[in-house]
């Protein structure tokens, strides 16, 4: 992806304009899903995603140089899903139900992102290691015409829960013709 951005602070005004950047991000993911009977069934999974941005340097409106030293991520995922799924026809057509629950762990296996201002290091880094847990579903009808979907998760640093945490949640209806 590329970008062209405005960079401006309340304090200090404009500090460029039409900074170039470009990023990119690639990850493999595997699992298996273990049926357990009647509709049920565990997936275990594994997922490896790395991502890169950069962006031009420039110097601010101060004349101090600004300059991007490590923008990447290499980020780990271990997870579990229980899942059920159920289809059945209700006299008008088929119809799916499918609600999971799943566990994961994240582990940041690289330092954050560094920039440099004028020979002063500035970094963001998250914890390293985070749980999560979240659950969701579909169900569809008529042939898989209309669905409605949602999804809820809490996520949490294992290091330092009670500061870094978040809620995240996702839903929708979706309509094929």
């Amino acid at each position: 992806m590329f970008y062209r951005s405005d960079l401006s602070s309340v304090l200090a005004g404009s500090l460029t304009h039409g900074n170039e950047g470009f990023g990119y991000a690639f990850s493999a993911e595997t699992g298996k899903r273990i049926g357990v009977g009647n509709g049920w069934s565990l997936t275990p999974q594994a997922q490896l995603a790395y991502s890169r941005v950069a962006f031009d340097s420039f110097a601010d409106r101060f004349g101090a140089p600004v300059s991007l030293r490590d923008g990447d991520s290499l980020l780990g995922r271990a997870g579990l899903a229980l899942n059920h799924q159920r289809t059945w026809n209700d006299g008008t057509g088929i119809v799916r139900s499918d609600v999971y629950g799943i566990a994961n762990l994240r582990y940041e296996f690289l330092n954050g992102t560094t920039v440099d201002v004028a020979g002063t290091s500035f970094a963001n880094a998250q914890d390293r290691l985070w749980g999560s847990i979240g659950g969701g579903g579909t169900y569809s009808w008529a042939n898989g015409r209309y669905a409605i979907f949602g999804e809820l998760s809490y996520n949490a640093s294992l290091n330092n829960g009670s500061d870094n945490r978040n809620y995240k949640g996702t839903g929708g209806f979706r309509l094929t013709w």
